[in-house]
């Protein structure tokens, strides 16, 4: 929805050239955020099994790793 919406906008507002850059950018966009993803929930087992052996210090490492690749792209 929301390269829909910067295809709309970028369209109508700026140029042709600038339009097809940002269809241009959308699969790689997608390359980066499924990694990231699957990355984070990956990390789901892991914190799960830490969590049923009540391993919390090791609890919080798994979290605050599976943030980092979320927190670093959108800085």
């Amino acid at each position: 929805m929301v390269q829909f919406c910067h295809s709309i906008i970028v369209g109508r507002f700026v140029s042709s050239d600038a339009l097809g850059s940002v269809g241009a950018t959308y699969s790689l966009n997608f390359l980066i955020i499924g990694f990231v993803q699957g990355f984070c929930v990956g990390l789901g087992i892991p914190i799960a099994q830490r969590f049923g052996a009540h391993d919390h210090p090791n609890i919080q490492r798994y979290f605050y790793n599976a943030i980092y690749p979320y927190a670093l792209p959108s800085a």
